[in-house]
């Protein structure tokens, strides 16, 4: 089973992972990305976001990403 672990453990390697906003009890997919030396996490898909009043953002802060987990591996069609 997966447990939630520190943001300073994820991997930075563009994997994608869960991840867990301060904002919200809602997960969602994620992966570091770095640009011009930089990086950030970035969301996969649009989520909302409760700090901005509801609205659905690309983005969040940064320091609001306390925790992440593994995604499990997707079953095969065939034994679904």
């Amino acid at each position: 089973m997966n447990e939630w672990q520190p943001i300073e453990t994820a991997p930075k390697d563009g994997t994608r992972v869960f991840l867990c906003e301060k904002y919200t009890d809602v997960p969602f997919v994620g992966r570091w990305m770095t640009f011009a030396r930089m990086g950030e996490w970035l969301a996969d898909k649009r989520h909302l976001s409760v700090a901005r009043g509801g609205k659905i953002v690309d983005w969040f802060e940064q320091d609001g990403i306390p925790h992440w987990q593994p995604i499990m591996e997707m079953p095969e069609f065939g034994q679904l």
